[in-house]
C-alpha cells in the first residue's frame, strides 16, 4: 500500500474526495452507454447502419473484458496517479478521433482502444472508492455504488443527449465527453498524493498473446451475435466464417491456459460451483436487462415517441434501480441469505416482464409504463 503517505493530501475533505472520486469516474461510465444513446442519431452521422453502431459497443465491451486481466500488470507498475492521466488522455485521444473521424474501421479501432484506456481507468476508480469505505460493511457498499452507476448509466446517457441530439449533431457527444474529463483531472491533480496502492511488480512477461486471442474471439462472437439475423446466419460466409474461428481461437485460449505455469484466465474458478451458479445469475439476468432496450425500441417504434420523452420516462427506471441496490445491500449487511435476494429480484423481473406484455399494444398511455419499470 502507500506506507505513511495517504492517498490524498491532507487539505482535501471527504466531501470533496467523493466528488472528485465521481468526477472521476462518471465520463469513463458515459462511455459504456453513448453507442446506446441513440442508435439512429449515430447512423445518420456516420452514414453506417443501426447495427454497426451495435457492434461499435460491442467491440468496446470485448476490449474492457479482454485487457482486465492484463490491466493488472500496468495498474502494479505505475503509480497510480501516473497511470490514471495515462488512461484519461488516451481516452480524450481516442474521443477526439471517433469525433472528427466519419470511417467506420476508424471508429471500430478506436472503440476497441477506447475500451482498453477505459479499463484503466474504471480499475483505479474502483480501488480508490474502495480505499475510502471502512467497516464491514465496506465491501457490500462499494460493490453498491459501482453497479448502481453501471445499471443507471444507460438510461441517464438517454436522458442527458436527448435533448443535445435534438440541437446538434452525434459526435458532439465525444466532445462533450472530452471536456467532462476535464473537472476530475484538475481535481485529482492537485487533491492526490504521487502513491501507489500495491507493490510495483515489473513489466515482464506480459502475456499479450492471450489477449489478443481473447478480445478477438470476442469480437468475433459479437460479430456474429450482431449481424447474424441481418445476414440469415450461417448462409453469409462471413458469419460462418467468424463462427468457426471464434469457436477456434476460444479453444486455442483454453489449450494455452492449461499450458501456461501463470495463466491469463485462471480457468480453475470452474470448478467451483458457487462461480458457475453465479455466472449463469449473471447471463440470465442481461438477458432479462436487455428487454430493456425492446422496451425503448416499442416507445419509439409504435408509439412514435422522442427520444426526450422516452428519456424521462426511464427516470422511473433509475429510481427504481436506486431503491433496488439500497434494499439490496442492506439485505446482503443482515446477512440474509443469497438466494433469498435472488428469488427478491427475478421475482420483480417476472412481474415487470408479465405487466409488459399486456401493456404493449398500438396504443398506450406513456403514464401506465413508469410503475412496471
Amino acid at each position: 500500500m502507500s506506507g505513511t503517505i495517504p492517498i490524498f493530501k491532507a487539505w482535501a475533505s471527504e466531501w470533496l474526495i467523493r466528488i472528485t472520486l465521481f468526477m472521476m469516474i462518471l465520463p469513463s461510465l458515459l462511455l459504456f452507454g453513448l453507442s446506446t444513446a441513440n442508435g439512429a442519431a449515430a447512423a445518420g452521422y456516420y452514414g453506417i447502419e443501426p447495427a454497426d453502431v451495435q457492434y461499435s459497443m460491442i467491440v468496446f465491451y470485448a476490449a474492457v473484458a479482454g485487457f482486465f486481466a492484463l490491466e493488472r500488470r500496468f495498474f502494479t507498475y505505475i503509480a497510480t496517479k501516473e497511470y490514471f492521466f495515462i488512461s484519461t488522455a488516451l481516452q480524450i485521444i481516442t474521443s477526439y478521433i471517433c469525433y472528427r473521424t466519419h470511417n467506420l474501421y476508424v471508429l471500430f479501432v478506436f472503440r476497441f482502444l477506447q475500451g482498453m484506456a477505459n479499463c484503466g481507468s474504471t480499475s483505479i476508480a474502483i480501488t480508490l472508492i474502495f480505499s475510502r469505505l471502512k467497516g464491514e460493511r465496506a465491501r457490500e457498499i462499494g460493490y453498491s455504488l459501482f453497479y448502481c452507476f453501471l445499471l443507471c448509466i444507460g438510461a441517464f446517457t438517454t436522458l442527458i443527449t436527448a435533448p443535445l441530439l435534438d440541437a446538434f449533431d452525434f459526435n458532439v457527444l465525444y466532445k462533450i465527453i472530452i471536456f467532462s474529463y476535464l473537472p476530475g483531472a484538475v481535481l485529482m491533480f492537485f487533491a492526490m498524493n504521487n502513491v501507489r496502492l500495491n507493490r510495483k511488480f515489473p513489466l515482464y512477461q506480459l502475456d499479450w498473446s492471450s489477449f489478443i486471442i481473447y478480445a478477438s474471439g470476442l469480437c468475433l462472437l459479437g460479430y456474429v451475435l450482431v449481424y447474424g439475423q441481418q445476414r440469415y446466419w450461417f448462409q453469409d460466409t462471413r458469419i460462418l466464417s467468424s463462427t468457426i474461428a471464434s469457436v477456434i481461437l476460444f479453444a486455442t485460449l483454453v489449450l494455452r491456459q492449461k499450458s501456461l505455469k501463470r495463466p491469463y484466465l485462471d480457468l480453475e474458478v470452474f470448478k467451483y460451483r458457487n462461480f458457475k451458479i453465479g455466472a449463469l445469475m449473471i447471463f440470465v439476468l442481461y438477458i432479462c436487462r436487455g428487454t430493456l432496450g425492446v422496451t425503448s425500441v416499442y416507445f419509439a417504434a409504435v408509439l412514435g415517441m422522442d427520444p426526450i420523452h422516452i428519456a424521462f420516462l426511464m427516470l422511473a427506471n433509475i429510481a427504481g434501480i436506486i431503491i433496488g441496490v439500497i434494499i439490496s445491500s442492506r439485505l446482503v449487511v443482515l446477512r440474509k441469505p443469497i438466494r433469498l435476494v435472488w428469488i427478491y429480484g427475478f421475482m420483480l423481473l417476472l412481474i415487470f416482464h408479465v405487466w409488459m406484455c399486456f401493456l404493449f399494444d398500438t396504443q398506450a398511455d406513456p403514464v401506465s409504463f413508469m410503475l412496471p419499470l
